[in-house]
């Protein structure tokens, strides 16, 4: 059967195919998203469909403009809206304490969501393919996520399609190279220091030589069941943590007595449900044990969880909940003559003429007009009523509403750097400058401001 008609078949199987559905295609420029978009656009014609295409600017690579012009060509020779986009993936790491992938991941959904809403698509697809859902189960496997873990990648979720799950990326490639299309190669899909590519380029070949050739379509199919398993568990859980359980936004706490009347894998089953609905991470193999041996120990008994969060006992329960810690305030006087040294970060500038001054998407690299700020200057955390005006717009806005934009979480906000002139905000550090400083065509003198991170201690 044509990868066409495979393609309207997956897509009715999930009842995203409608005439006149509209369709946002998260698209790289690689292989796997540029089928993809060439194959809607073949379905647009018999189905009179909307297709847009997106592109995201991770801000990482070299390559990613380019990319980006790419894809908007791409996009124009197919009749196809197009759509972009620039994330700070460095800035949502070291603010939320995880990993670049992590942070690239939740800003990329997010985008895409943003724009599906704005310009109201009915669907957001990805171009996961049978082989992609085979190095998530492997993946998956071997980092203990146990069986609520192990439903592989969702063919639908909320209004995220990915419908070529049943093809892949062999098939995929040949499609594109009987229709003589172009695409980039990223180069990071060929390191090794990610868990994913070591899977795909050395243990996945293996499997196939030497145990199984259809292996993508195998864990395809054990993928299925146990989304089925889950479904069916999620049921039985749902209903166990309605009995024994209530929530209060970021925290949990459900009785001791009613707890430990459960099984050992009804505990652990609502254990793993209820952590990865509260911290957005699946909790590992360690994690899980830790909180079912919690459950015979003494009142006030603590344990540490991932993500900020504990577990501790208390009268008579069992309490999940985020831990709130408020950084103490700081403030710093600086003479940007010297370097400061404040710890947990680092702050640092020197003066250039304006025509030296090379402008870069790193978020912890600024250039300021020092004829404006002067070289005088103190770093305190946020204060309730700041404002500031943030680079590209021309009116205050309040730095807690900034902060709300980002995302970034109440208890977070006191630990970024804000570096002041006089009253006036110039640099909430590692974020967003101040437009009121930037360096223009007037400037006399200019500063480089260079700003740099470690976990607050």
């Amino acid at each position: 059967m044509p990868l066409k008609s495979r393609l309207v078949e997956s897509l009715r199987k999930i009842d995203a195919l409608e005439r006149g559905s509209s369709f946002l295609i998260a698209c790289s420029g690689g292989l796997d998203s540029i089928a993809a978009t060439y194959l809607f656009a073949a379905l647009a014609r018999d189905w009179d469909l909307r297709i847009g295409c997106m592109y995201i600017h991770h801000g990482l690579r070299e390559e990613a403009d380019e990319e980006l012009t790419f894809v908007r060509e791409t996009a124009a020779s197919l009749n196809c809206e197009f759509y972009s986009t620039t994330v700070d993936v460095a800035a949502e790491a070291r603010i939320n304490a995880t990993s670049i992938q992590n942070a690239a991941r939740y800003l990329r959904y997010d985008a895409l969501e943003r724009v599906r809403e704005q310009h109201k698509f009915d669907w957001i697809v990805t171009a996961h393919h049978a082989d992609d859902q085979a190095e998530t189960m492997v993946a998956k496997f071997l980092q203990g996520a146990g069986i609520l873990g192990l439903e592989g990648v969702r063919p639908k979720w909320e209004r995220v399609i990915r419908p070529l799950l049943f093809v892949t990326k062999e098939e995929l490639r040949t499609y594109a190279a009987n229709l003589n299309l172009d695409w980039r190669e990223d180069a990071s899909n060929t390191s090794r220091k990610y868990l994913r590519n070591a899977i795909r380029l050395d243990l996945m070949p293996e499997i196939k030589e030497l145990v199984n050739p259809g292996v993508a379509s195998t864990l395809g199919d054990t993928a299925r069941e146990f989304r089925m398993i889950s479904s069916f568990l999620r049921e039985h859980i749902a209903g166990i943590e309605g009995k024994v359980a209530r929530r209060d936004g970021d925290s949990w706490r459900a009785s001791l007595t009613e707890l430990r009347k459960l099984s050992a894998g009804e505990q652990l089953l609502l254990f793993q449900t209820v952590l990865t609905t509260l911290t957005g991470e699946a909790p590992g193999h360690t994690i899980l044990i830790g909180l079912l041996s919690l459950l015979v120990k003494e009142p006030g008994s603590v344990y540490t969880l991932q993500a900020g969060f504990e577990a501790k006992l208390e009268q008579g329960d069992l309490l999940l909940r985020k831990l709130e810690m408020q950084p103490d305030e700081f403030e710093y006087a600086w003479d940007s003559s010297d370097v400061l040294e404040a710890g947990w970060f680092r702050l640092s500038a020197s003066e250039l003429s304006p025509k030296n001054v090379t402008f870069n998407d790193s978020p912890t690299v600024e250039f300021i007009d020092l004829g404006i700020s002067g070289k005088d200057f103190y770093v305190r955390n946020w204060r309730q009523g700041d404002a500031f005006v943030p680079l590209g717009m021309s009116g205050t806005k309040l730095v807690s509403d900034f902060f709300t934009d980002l995302k970034i979480p109440t208890h977070e906000r006191g630990k970024v750097p804000i570096l002041l002139a006089g009253e006036h905000i110039v640099w909430l550090c590692g974020l967003r400058l101040d437009d009121r400083f930037k360096v223009t065509k007037d400037t006399v003198r200019a500063m480089r401001l260079t700003f740099e991170q470690q976990a607050p201690q």
